[in-house]
């Protein structure tokens, strides 16, 4: 064996166990090593409670739906890391500049960091309880769970793949063009088709039909479909694997035309705002659109709620959890460390001579509209593609439900910036406003908190009268309130924003 084999297979793990000997915080860790095991234990438990469901009203309903069900998380794996740029990093690429990291490490620990987001893990512990109810209460569940993960590993490898070789074409100006060009095609013939055919008609005729087929074969006690398939996904995964370490060494040899752009151009200078909490607003407003990866998210959280929504026709009843998922993914994207926006002017910043909670006032409004923007763009479009009118208490569940989350994940967003500041320069575009271990624990807890808040407003959706949704809001609006203030008088301790300044500035 050669020295540089060896090299490429002791580098992944090194890496990893290199990353978590930097998570010092004896709490993160206990954190995620519960995070790790509660996935399994989800997924078992769901697999045994969609063997013990009544089948008789479920299963008939789950049939139709199950194809979308799969096709869904293809969808999501394969365009969320195109949109990221192939996703999170193990670390910054500027700290491993001098080291010989090869490009199959890089895409090996690409499919490492993939299960670590929210929504991967719930679409997985999903689709395990919805093989469980297809197959039914029988021991032929393990290999219909065997083929349900083969697929997952198989979708989750493209996705990695085609962000690699987007991430190449993205370098330069005529792939930008070609992308371009491509995504507006796709989009045109998406509505096209949708309009012709109709979207139902898409999902009955998707891919994913066949692998639904399988698991019904299973449970029949027929292997013929099981092994067929089983043996394309085992061919083809590692085929997609080398095609990705090919596409991912391709783009990182690849040349970028950003050498050939000016390094500066001429700007007319803005008139001067009002007083000093308009001017640190239009410097935070500035910091969130000219940084690459969030620019890039924003549009992402933005767009495709607004999209999925619109094209699925959600009825009013399910456009109340709405809300929850979206305002947690915003408030992911720079809301869990958003003194990080100032990075190294941070010090500069915190030199002015304005009083100290303008700054935390302003990161609390960029970031409230930006959640609440992102919430009403996508309710919107869902209530336009609604089939009926709303009722007067399904109004004031929705409106609730947004007003509600939003406040939530901004209060919670706030304190975990100033309790847990972390170093960022948000300029690549696969930079993350934390470590990847870190942001998993954070969407989980933006999820559970606003998950939870609109289930209530979706309960109480249903009762006839209007007010009650209303009476439910405004003491949980009041609550946020209040801990926004707290949050900006401990803001004023002197101590407190040093810390937090000096870790933006300068880690």
């Amino acid at each position: 064996m050669s020295v540089r084999r060896r090299r490429e297979r002791g580098q992944l793990l090194p890496l990893v166990a290199l990353r978590w000997a930097m998570v010092r915080s004896p709490r993160s860790r206990d954190g995620l090593l519960l995070l790790a095991g509660l996935v399994p234990a989800l997924c078992a438990a769901t697999v045994v409670a969609g063997l013990l469901v009544d089948r008789d009203n479920l299963v008939f309903d789950i049939q139709i739906l199950a194809p979308s069900v799969f096709l869904g998380f293809a969808a999501l794996t394969v365009l969320g890391p195109i949109a990221t740029g192939t996703g999170s990093e193990l670390f910054p690429a500027d700290q491993l500049v001098a080291y010989p990291i090869t490009p199959r490490t890089q895409f090996r620990v690409s499919l490492l960091l993939a299960p670590l987001n929210l929504a991967w893990i719930i679409q997985l512990v999903v689709l395990s309880g919805v093989t469980a109810i297809l197959t039914g209460p029988t021991p032929l569940v393990l290999p219909a769970l065997l083929a349900t993960y083969s697929y997952i590993v198989l979708v989750t490898a493209i996705g990695q793949a085609l962000a690699w070789l987007v991430e190449g074409l993205r370098q330069t100006r005529r792939g930008r063009h070609a992308l371009w060009a491509t995504a507006a095609a796709i989009f045109v013939a998406a509505l096209l088709a949708a309009e012709t055919v109709g979207p139902s008609q898409i999902l009955d005729h998707a891919p994913t039909l066949y692998l639904v087929l399988s698991i019904f074969e299973i449970a029949a006690g027929s292997y013929s479909v099981f092994f067929a398939d089983l043996a394309l996904m085992a061919v083809l995964t590692p085929a997609v694997v080398w095609l990705g370490v090919r596409a991912c060494d391709w783009t990182v040899r690849r040349v970028g035309d950003s050498g050939a752009q000016p390094e500066s151009r001429a700007l007319l200078r803005r008139e001067p705002r009002r007083d000093a909490l308009s001017e640190l607003l239009a410097v935070d407003r500035a910091s969130v659109w000219r940084s690459a990866p969030l620019r890039r998210g924003g549009f992402v959280v933005a767009l495709m709620p607004s999209a999925i929504t619109a094209f699925a026709s959600l009825d009013w009843s399910s456009l109340v959890l709405l809300p929850a998922l979206v305002a947690a993914g915003a408030g992911l994207l720079f809301g869990v460390n958003v003194f990080c926006l100032d990075s190294s002017g941070a010090l500069w910043l915190a030199s002015l001579p304005h009083p100290p909670r303008l700054a935390f006032v302003a990161k609390t409004l960029v970031l409230g509209e930006f959640c609440a923007v992102s919430v009403a763009l996508a309710v919107l479009a869902g209530a336009l593609s609604a089939d009926r009118r709303p009722t007067p208490t399904e109004v004031a569940a929705l409106t609730g439900s947004a007003v509600v989350c939003v406040l939530t994940v901004v209060t919670m967003c706030m304190r975990v910036s100033m309790a847990r500041p972390h170093r960022a320069e948000l300029r690549t575009r696969r930079d993350a406003p934390a470590p990847p271990g870190t942001m998993v624990v954070y969407s989980a807890r933006l999820a559970l908190s606003t998950t939870l808040v609109a289930i209530a407003f979706s309960l109480l959706a249903l009762v006839p009268w209007w007010w009650v949704p209303v009476l439910f809001a405004v003491p949980l609006s009041v609550r946020c309130v209040l801990g926004l203030f707290d949050a900006g008088r401990r803001w004023d301790d002197d101590r407190l924003r040093a810390v937090v300044t000096a870790t933006v500035a300068a880690g």
